[in-house]
């Protein structure tokens, strides 16, 4: 019996001269089925989204995140192991690896540049922790650059792991812009609602 949870993959982040009509015409050669698209709303926060049932119990998504300002791929699938459908069905795309995302950040000098690096590797975050990630997310957290420090703080919201709550409460006490640290508090605060209850004290 099929196991009817779906499950969801990590992030192929698209490369900049990737966009729709390339990926439109990649669906297409492979006889992806078009299941819809979801129109961009800015006033609701949703991204334009095109999905495509790309096999039986796995679906193919599209997303144009416009808070990242990145483009990626995504997959849905029935079967447990979606990162995997994701690697198979997305080959010959040209898309964003761990290595190039890190080597960006690390090359990067000027203030926008950084911003960009921390968005992407916000994007291409795993759901399991990377610590390479985890150094420079939590460096770009103690940048000059406001903006450089505002983008590592939502960063660590896109990868929700328990390695950035210390660097965010430590954010949230001591940063000098009142806009990062009310960031850092209500992605703490978020985190704090999703938490699994403590078990209760023996009796």
């Amino acid at each position: 019996m099929m196991d009817e949870t779906p499950y969801r993959s990590r992030r192929l982040v698209l490369k900049d001269h990737v966009g729709v009509a390339d990926v439109n015409a990649f669906a297409a050669a492979r006889d992806w089925t078009v299941l819809g698209t979801i129109e961009r709303n800015p006033e609701e926060g949703v991204f334009f989204e095109k999905k495509w049932a790309a096999r039986a119990g796995v679906s193919v998504h599209y997303i144009v995140d416009e808070f990242l300002g990145e483009r990626y791929m995504m997959a849905i699938s029935q079967h447990g192991d979606p990162d995997q459908e994701l690697a198979d069905l997305s080959a010959g795309l040209d898309a964003w690896s761990r290595d190039e995302a890190l080597f960006l950040f690390d090359a990067s000098v000027y203030g926008a540049d950084k911003e960009r690096a921390v968005r992407l590797l916000a994007a291409i975050s795993p759901a399991s922790v990377d610590q390479s990630i985890v150094e420079r997310i939590t460096k770009a957290s103690e940048s000059r650059h406001n903006g450089v420090r505002l983008a590592a703080i939502w960063a660590m919201a896109y990868a929700d792991w328990p390695e950035y709550r210390a660097t965010l409460a430590s954010v949230a006490a001591r940063d000098t812009e009142e806009e990062i640290r009310q960031a850092a508090e209500s992605i703490l605060e978020d985190w704090k609602e999703t938490d699994p209850p403590s078990p209760a004290p023996p009796a």
